[in-house]
Order: C-alpha cells, then structure tokens, then sequence
C-alpha cells in the first residue's frame, strides 16, 4: 500500500437543513454530516480510492465518536487524528438559500 494522502485541519459535524431556506426561520430540521474543509476533501480523495489520512481531533465526546465510527467507514487512516479529553466536539448548524450559498453558526 502507498503512504498516504494526509490531510490536516478541522473536523466538526455540519447540522445541515437539506432544504433551501430565504432565512433561518424557515430551517426547520437539520441532518447530522461530517464537516470541515480537510475532513470534506479527504473523504472525497477516500471515495475516489486514493490512500489517505487525517491529522487533527475532536472532542472526547458523543460527537467525536460519531465522526470518528464514520471517518473510518470512509476508511481514512486517523493515526494522526484524535478525540481528545476535555474538549467539545464543534457543532456548525447550516442553512442553505436558494443559490447554495450556505450560511454557518458554529458552536
């Protein structure tokens, strides 16, 4: 197997109203997904078969492990990643308009 990709930066969970919305009182559900620029492109580079890993963590929490149990299903090498004691794992809600431009409240 070669080394791999690594890809290094945040990983966060996006709360994602799979609707578009005119404004966040129209957001009325929201759909838990892997999120954070470098965590988004590895997975992608994982799906298009390249060898890849992340460097970087999360929370030592119910979010962390979520992420974690589907980074690996992705089948992304988290050697350098970790969940990490008393830490929250960040939570962005997101809403998205009628042109896909998404509007982020990070937690």
């Amino acid at each position: 197997m070669s080394d791999p990709v690594i890809f290094i930066g945040e990983t966060l969970v996006d709360l994602i109203c799979e609707h578009a919305v005119a404004d966040w009182s129209q957001a009325d559900a929201f759909a838990p997904h892997c999120g954070g620029a470098p965590t988004n492109a590895a997975i992608v580079a994982a799906r298009c078969g390249a060898a890849v890993a992340l460097g970087g963590g999360v929370g030592d929490d119910q979010w962390g492990r979520w992420l974690e149990a589907r980074l690996l299903a992705e089948r992304i090498d988290l050697r350098w990643w970790a969940r990490l004691p008393a830490v929250q794992t960040a939570v962005a809600f997101v809403a998205i308009d009628a042109h896909a431009v998404p509007d982020f409240v990070i937690y």
